[in-house]
């Protein structure tokens, strides 16, 4: 009988270690689909742009936001141009707001 409950222990310390784990990554893994919005660039220097937000809930922070082009350096960027920019979900509610750009690209 000892060692039934001694497996039976072990099955259960195993999924609730499994259930943890699981908890653990899927909280790590941020999808770039739910933190993204458009904007246009109104500025440019160097590799950073002002982007006036148009549509995302970032909105409700603010309504520009200095971007970080060079994680799309293939891409050349000009004032005026329509872009999708993904963020890890932190908002520095600074003027204008900062955050850390995943991603950005043209939008036609």
């Amino acid at each position: 009988m000892e060692k039934e409950d001694e497996k039976t222990l072990k099955k259960i310390f195993f999924y609730l270690l499994m259930s943890c784990l699981y908890i653990i990554l899927s909280s790590c893994n941020t999808s770039d689909a739910e933190n993204t919005f458009i904007g246009a660039i109104k500025t440019i220097e160097n590799e950073m742009a002002i982007i006036e937000i148009e549509e995302g809930d970032i909105l409700s922070s603010g309504n520009r936001v200095s971007v970080d082009l060079s994680v799309a350096s293939e891409t050349e960027f000009s004032i005026g141009d329509k872009v999708r920019v993904g963020y890890d979900g932190d908002v520095r509610e600074t003027g204008p707001l900062g955050i850390n750009t995943a991603f950005a690209e043209l939008v036609e």
